[in-house]
């Protein structure tokens, strides 16, 4: 027990190097600065270079948990979402998991469970590959490597600012750490381990980081169908063919696959059901499929493997140019460090290397090089994500294949991990050319990187920084390679001595050269001239156009989803999953593309748009930067220092809709209660909602209507069922 709790202090350790501004810094993993820089907060210029992927952070996920929290706080599950793109289904995003256990008990702010989070799942993922690798038969010691170096890999620090990607792929380990249990040892608590791994990575809300794990656990399913597991954990004998269980085993994962779709039931049918009505639905297309495949790796970027600053890095800002140093996305917009962000540490690769050495005696360990293999065939658009493409319903829909390096990271560091074994003489020091062999290996990646980071110098656009990212980073990174070298060869007699060197020169590489941009608490709802005339004012249709790849917006106000947290409801928006006919319905409006180029999710009302129109859907006044191209003859409600605030007059299509809090809508309506119940059932709003009872006050004339879809009752009745069935095979406790 006392080393179970060391090895967890230790993974807690490591993972605030990467977090720990956000947990005790006074920091939120979001740049909200970079929001509030503009009207109506006209905050002070950020310290941070500006960051489109990360701007997610504070244009999603804090306002989505912030959301979250006040809904759970007034007793409601936050099934919909009155405050943006007129109304939306809030559950049913995915991205926003309000059913993911930490966040329904969550007892603090928004801020706060951000930088938690952050944190907490990278102690998940850590401890999830030190696990794997331990019932893989590996050393304490190399899963403490593996551990740690996913927790400080490229991927998983640079995500951090969205944090659903983080929290689905900390849970892939544990989903194939208990695939592997059931492959040993078909008890029943293994299955309901499967099912609860598989849950939580469901419901950690990143549908396409899902399917990557998903894949991998079915892939690793039928490798040991191919490749039975040779002894249980205890040491038995499980080879002999008459063990009716483990001949089962490869079915009782698929039961607690079963499972665990059913636990993440409750949001996941209607993320479904939702995304078959979003704007990105559609068959898939060759003309998509090219698209899909211009945002892959290239062969070029996969020097990232080895030099994690190639291409500069995101963070600090750039002294010179006022933004970010990253030249990649200079000279391919829409490129970012996330995207390709491949980099496991300096030992990794020659650990991974060493692990293959003797597979045929550990078959269920070279399925991690599979894995790694499999990543990289769908991160660089290969035939294999073509398949994927084609073949997987849904898959046409999800982001760049280049994510895939989530695969890339877990299986080279499963593999890494797997390197240091007592049944490999390859630290013998009485074999000295094998010592040499092994520094060699060390050396090779590392002149490799800096040669090709010398030059990659020669050769960057005007403009940018001398020195890549972090000046703490660059060439004295790229020294750690020739240090791990010299730490193989300079070891005697110790490999306890080795690996705990080894861990030492891992542990520094997630801080010095990918650091989230963050900003100070606080700062996402904080008061603005201005504010409660927006509140007053109904529903606000902002306007907006201007969402460049690499600089701030000059022309736009109010970003969209800015103005949720002050539960100003907007027409427009920014979501995982826009509603098909409610872009039509903008588009017809701006009478052009709603969405920026840089962004297909976000949804701007264009200074062009047709006021009637924008009316009957359902805006009651227009915000607009002085500067704009904007020009009317509305009554003005509120005239700010760079902001107006205009009344709309006239009808709109909407004139059911009277007040909608959480998941209920106050209707109004003149005449017949079935006369208006009817049309109100008969329209595009009605979709998912129920009219309350009829019991009503003649003055005011209004009704409840509460938002139930179908697929979430559905989705909670086969939940209780799962969650109860694990529940019950965890108690039992016995071999099937």
């Amino acid at each position: 027990m006392a080393r179970r709790l060391g090895i967890a202090l230790v993974f807690a350790l490591t993972a605030l190097l990467p977090t720990w501004q956000f947990v005790f810094g006074g920091k939120v993993p979001a740049p909200v600065d970079w929001t509030h820089h503009m009207a109506p907060w006209n905050g002070p210029e950020p310290e941070s270079a500006y960051d489109i992927l990360a701007m997610d952070g504070a244009l999603q996920f804090l306002p989505w948990r912030h959301y979250m929290l006040e809904s759970y706080r007034e007793g409601h599950v936050p099934l919909w979402n009155p405050n943006t793109l007129g109304g939306a289904p809030f559950l049913a995003n995915s991205q926003s998991a309000p059913m993911y256990p930490l966040h329904w008990l969550w007892p603090f702010g928004p801020e706060a469970l951000l930088g938690f989070s952050a944190w907490l799942h990278l102690v998940i993922a850590g401890l999830g590959v030190y696990a794997l690798c331990r019932r893989l038969g590996g050393l304490v010691v190399g899963g403490l490597v593996a551990g740690i170096s996913v927790q400080l890999s490229a991927f998983f620090i640079a995500w951090i600012a969205l944090p659903s990607v983080v929290m689905t792929a900390a849970w892939i380990p544990w989903c194939l750490w208990a695939v592997l249990w059931v492959a040993s040892a078909a008890s029943g608590r293994a299955v309901a381990a499967v099912g609860a791994c598989v849950g939580m990575m469901l419901l950690a809300g990143h549908l396409q980081i899902a399917a990557y794990g998903l894949l991998a656990v079915v892939a690793f399913v039928l490798w040991l169908v191919a490749f039975p597991v040779a002894s249980r954990s205890d040491g038995s004998d499980a080879s002999d063919k008459s063990d009716r269980t483990l001949r089962w085993s490869p079915l009782l994962a698929l039961v607690g696959l079963a499972l665990g779709f059913a636990i993440a039931a409750p949001q996941l049918l209607p993320a479904i059901e939702n995304g078959r009505q979003g704007h990105r639905a559609g068959a898939a297309t060759a003309e998509g499929w090219e698209a899909y495949r211009a945002s892959a790796a290239e062969p070029r970027e996969l020097v990232t493997l080895v030099s994690p600053d190639f291409y500069g890095t995101p963070q600090p800002r750039n002294e010179n140019t006022g933004m970010s140093s990253y030249w990649l996305a200079y000279e391919k917009p829409g490129r970012h460090y996330a995207e390709i962000a491949f980099y496991v540490g300096p030992v990794v690769l020659p650990l991974a290397a060493f692990a293959l050495v003797g597979i045929r005696r550990r078959p269920q360990v070279g399925f991690f090089g599979v894995l790694a293999l499999l990543g990289l065939f769908i991160a660089m658009g290969t035939p294999v994500a073509q398949a994927l493409y084609f073949g997987v319903p849904g898959w046409s829909a999800t982001g760049s294949p280049a994510r895939a390096a989530v695969l890339v990271t877990l299986g080279l560091c499963v593999l890494a991990g797997m390197g240091l074994r007592e049944d490999v003489s390859l630290f013998d020091e009485k074999k000295a050319p094998n010592r040499l062999v092994i520094s060699s290996v060390l050396l090779l990646p590392g002149l490799i990187a800096i040669t090709a980071t010398l030059v990659a110098s020669r050769n960057r656009p005007e403009g940018v920084s001398d020195v890549f990212g972090d000046p703490s980073s660059g060439m004295a990174l790229l020294m750690q390679w020739p240090a791990a070298a010299a730490l193989f060869w300079t070891f005697v007699k110790s490999r306890w001595l080795l690996t705990s060197l080894i861990v030492l020169a891992v542990v520094p590489i997630g801080y010095l050269y990918a650091i989230v941009p963050g900003a100070p608490t606080g700062q996402y709802a904080e008061d603005f001239a201005g504010k409660s005339e927006l509140q007053e004012a109904g529903r606000i249709a902002v306007i907006g156009d201007d969402w460049p790849f690499l600089t701030a917006p000059t022309n736009t106000i109010a970003p969209t989803n800015s103005l949720l947290p002050y539960g100003i409801k907007t027409v427009g928006g920014y979501d995982s999953i826009v509603s098909a006919k409610y872009k039509a319905k903008l588009d017809d409006a701006n009478g052009q593309d709603s969405a920026p180029p840089a962004n297909g999710n976000m949804m701007f009302v264009k200074p062009e748009v047709d006021l009637v129109k924008l009316r009957r859907m359902g805006a009651d006044a227009v915000m607009a930067s002085n500067s704009a191209n904007f020009s009317t003859d509305l009554p003005v409600i509120y005239f700010g220092s760079n902001w107006t605030l205009y009344k709309l007059e006239g009808d709109t299509d909407t004139p059911f809709l009277f007040h909608e809090s959480y998941n209920h809508k106050k209707l109004r309506w003149e005449g017949e209660y079935r006369e208006m119940s009817r049309n109100w059932l008969d329209s595009d709003d009605a979709d998912g909602w129920e009219m309350g009872a009829t019991s009503y006050s003649f003055t005011e004339k209004t009704v409840v209507a509460t938002y139930r879809p179908h697929p979430y009752r559905l989705g909670l009745l086969l939940a209780m069922l799962a969650g109860s069935t694990c529940l019950g095979l965890a108690i039992a406790c016995r071999r099937l």
